[in-house]
């Protein structure tokens, strides 16, 4: 007995066909799904790390002290490259530096501040000069400007701007006043003489804190590498030693930043 075999109908080959490409792509469209959740994770896990490393210097060194204190607690945890008493000494220069500048600072801004309220004594103290001048010497009034070390600057007048200028000019204001019997007035011989002595020791102590700073900014920034280099590794370190918890305990190692 002879089998023939039964030509299939165009529109069942079709079927077939379609049917067969269908299962080409979603088999090409779950190998390419489990390649990315790998992949994606890691880079998220990079972008979180980044994310919560301090940036100031003072959170920096908070959380560099708070990890040291955690790792000192935790001898068990250890890193080959390191030991937790080279770490301690980084740590330790490296808060002293960031303290003598924050130190630093906060002088230079209340130094700056009593230069401001001195400079301002003195542009009070020159107007009301020139109105002493004007009942004086009437429309010659600017003709006297000179000698009380008054300039033209633009279109009008005033003692210098310029912090040496002015310190230059202000003996000369003294000696005018006295000159033309000014020194008995509220703003005569008294009160120049106690603004410039206020003036030039005020202008000395912010040029001397600005020309002695003691900290080395090179040096600093050699320190924050050190530490920045050990922080990055405790993240590591405490994710594969804690698993389950590690978000708490980054946080308890001072990574403030770290959000479950």
């Amino acid at each position: 007995m002879i089998v023939t075999a039964k030509k299939l109908s165009p529109s069942v080959e079709s079927s077939d066909s379609s049917s067969s490409e269908n299962l080409k792509v979603s088999n090409t469209n779950v190998a390419n799904t489990e390649n990315v959740p790998e992949s994606t994770s890691n880079e998220t896990s990079e972008v979180r790390h980044k994310n919560i490393m301090p940036t100031k210097e003072a959170d920096l060194k908070t959380t560099s002290e708070k990890a040291l204190t955690k790792w000192k607690a935790k001898p068990s945890l250890t890193l080959e490259w390191t030991k937790v008493t080279d770490y301690e000494v980084t740590v330790t220069k490296y808060g002293t530096m960031v303290a003598a500048t924050l130190t630093a600072k906060g002088q230079k801004k209340s130094d700056n501040n009593v230069l401001k309220a001195v400079t301002k004594k003195i542009r009070d103290g020159e107007k009301e000069v020139r109105v002493y001048l004007r009942k004086k010497f009437k429309k010659e009034d600017k003709a006297q400007y000179g000698r009380y070390g008054i300039l033209k600057i633009n279109k009008s007048y005033s003692l210098p701007k310029d912090q040496d200028a002015l310190d230059l000019a202000l003996p000369l204001m003294l000696a005018s006043v006295k000159a033309d019997g000014f020194d008995k007035e509220e703003y005569g011989e008294a009160f120049w003489t106690g603004v410039i002595a206020e003036y030039k020791a005020i202008i000395k102590k912010v040029s001397n804190l600005g020309g002695t700073n003691t900290v080395d900014v090179a040096a600093k920034a050699k320190l924050r590498q050190q530490i920045e280099k050990h922080l990055r590794a405790f993240i590591y370190l405490i994710r594969s030693n804690y698993p389950d918890t590690w978000e708490a305990e980054l946080r308890a190692w001072g990574f403030e930043k770290v959000r479950s």
